[in-house]
Formats: structure tokens, C-alpha cells, sequence
């Protein structure tokens, strides 16, 4: 299942909301339950894998769409340096 990258960053601004939720309870002087703790701990980590997945779709999409830009400049370029000439075509001013 692919995770485009509005997705991914979502996921990372929750995962962030997390850690900053934990901090100002820390800051407050709130006391976490173990249980709570354990909790906001899970979904961390689970969104932090889901944002580790977005990445690495997201770099191989961005390794495949090179690999096409390239392939389409080069089939553009296909010929650049021919020129015609006596009913041939020429490369590099030849002969």
C-alpha cells in the first residue's frame, strides 16, 4: 500500500504531537501512568515506522522517476549531434 507524501508528513507531525504532548506533561510535573506511558510509547513507534515506510516509497519512486527523466533526455538527445548531408546523416562534422 503506497503512502504518498502528504501522508508521510501527516504522520510525522502526529508522531511529533506525541512527543510534545509527553514533554509538557513532563513540564507540568504530571505523573504518566505506566500504562500511559507504555501507550504513547506504542503509538510512537508505530508511527515512526509508518513515516520510515512513506520515506522509502517515497525514494524509490524518486529513483524511478530519475531513471525515467534520464532515460527521456537522452532518447531526446537521440540524433542532436547528426546532421544531414548528401542524402546521409553525419556525426560530428564527419568526414
Amino acid at each position: 500500500m503506497p503512502i504518498d507524501m502528504a501522508a508521510g508528513l501527516a504522520l510525522s507531525k502526529n508522531a511529533l504531537d506525541i512527543v510534545m504532548a509527553v514533554r509538557k506533561a513532563m513540564r507540568e510535573k504530571k505523573t504518566l501512568s505506566d500504562e500511559e506511558m507504555r501507550d504513547y510509547l506504542e503509538t510512537l513507534q508505530d508511527k515512526l515506522v509508518d513515516v520510515k515506510t512513506a520515506l522509502m516509497e517515497a525514494d524509490e519512486e524518486n529513483r524511478s522517476l530519475k531513471g525515467q527523466l534520464a532515460d527521456a533526455k537522452r532518447m531526446a538527445d537521440f540524433g542532436a549531434e547528426f546532421t544531414t548531408g548528401e542524402g546521409l546523416y553525419w556525426r560530428e562534422e564527419y568526414p
